[in-house]
């Protein structure tokens, strides 16, 4: 909610402000306080930094279709309209729900959801053309084999459809063509100068399946994951770098134990500008290394940002960094692959 109601203007020089949250009741959006009341600002590794700037330039007058308007004698009101920083491709708020069940269960599980949503093992598995860049490009989904009965591909799903994850197609209109194109690393003008055969053929088509390349399955990333459980992560990270008790609790928006407002302890300790300069430098760190480890997987991506952010590994400036396994020993690929 708090990623949802982030606007551009909260978006400042190595940091940014959790004003709001917006939250989903009904068809309506509410801009609500954050939870537990806990305004705050956050302090951004240069790396974030970076990227909120990239998404912010990429389209710096977008807002969302949201009217403004009052409902009189209710503290909670409707979203007024406003230049969000995450919006869908067609310009307004993301379901969190929809969000979840059709790109970060099926990413995290390596299995799509049921189509009430529920996560199961015995939902399909997400397939994807493995003849290009690692990890693949998702394609339409297939049953999940049984053991012991043979296996066809169902012939209504064939394999030069289009991936269901791209949300668009040859019936789609201009203006969503246009936001796909701009999703996928195009210049919003350069797409806007396309006609729709253009877009069809030179962003949409290479995203098909040819009948000749290579089907493989994803592997979960973290089973079970949600992006509640991602913070409940960054709280374990910030301990685990040493960071201060009231610095983490100001960037999480807690309160830990003995750390009440009007308590002795709250009083008497401040947060020092030295332990946001020493934060963001760990967090940086921390970020070169995960992309360091994910360069020596592979030295291209199929998305266009981490694909970019690759290329100093590429062209030699930096270098891969084999990763440890959860035993702290070193992956390695097995004979013949090197």
């Amino acid at each position: 909610g708090e990623a949802l109601g982030l606007q551009r203007k909260y978006v400042k020089l190595r940091k940014l402000r959790v004003d709001c949250q917006l939250q989903l009741d009904g068809k309506v959006w509410y801009m609500q306080p954050p939870k537990d009341d806990s305004h705050r600002d956050i302090d951004l590794p240069r790396f974030l930094e970076e990227l909120l700037a990239r998404q912010i330039a990429a389209d710096p007058e977008r807002r969302c279709p949201c009217q403004p308007r009052k409902i009189e004698g209710q503290p909670e009101q409707p979203c007024q309209g406003g230049g969000f920083l995450f919006l869908g491709p067609k310009g307004a708020h993301l379901e969190d729900s929809k969000w979840a069940q059709r790109y970060f269960n099926p990413a995290a599980d390596g299995r799509y959801t049921s189509p009430k949503g529920q996560r199961s093992p015995t939902t399909k598995p997400v397939l994807v053309d493995a003849g290009g860049v690692w990890p693949g490009v998702p394609l339409p989904a297939w049953p999940r084999a049984v053991p012991g009965r043979p296996f066809e591909p169902p012939p209504a799903r064939g394999s030069e459809r289009r991936p269901a994850v791209l949300g668009v197609n040859a019936a789609s209109s201009k203006r969503e063509l246009v936001e796909f194109a701009v999703t996928q690393g195009t210049a919003r003008p350069v797409a806007e100068a396309m006609t729709r055969k253009e877009i069809l053929a030179e962003v949409v088509a290479p995203h098909r399946k040819a009948a000749s390349g290579v089907v493989a399955s994803w592997l979960p990333v973290c089973e079970g994951l949600t992006p509640h459980g991602m913070r409940h992560g960054h709280s374990t990270l910030l301990d685990g770098l040493g960071t201060p008790v009231r610095l983490r609790d100001d960037r999480m928006g807690h309160t830990s134990p003995g750390m009440q407002r009007g308590s002795m302890r709250r009083r008497y300790t401040h947060i020092a500008k030295e332990w946001r300069t020493q934060l963001r430098k760990e967090l940086q760190e921390v970020w070169e290394q995960a992309l360091a480890e994910r360069a020596w997987w592979s030295l291209h991506s199929p998305v266009t940002v981490l694909d970019e952010l690759l290329a100093p590994f590429r062209d030699g400036r930096k270098q891969p960094i084999a990763p440890a396994g959860d035993d702290a020993d070193i992956l390695r690929l097995a004979a013949g692959d090197e």
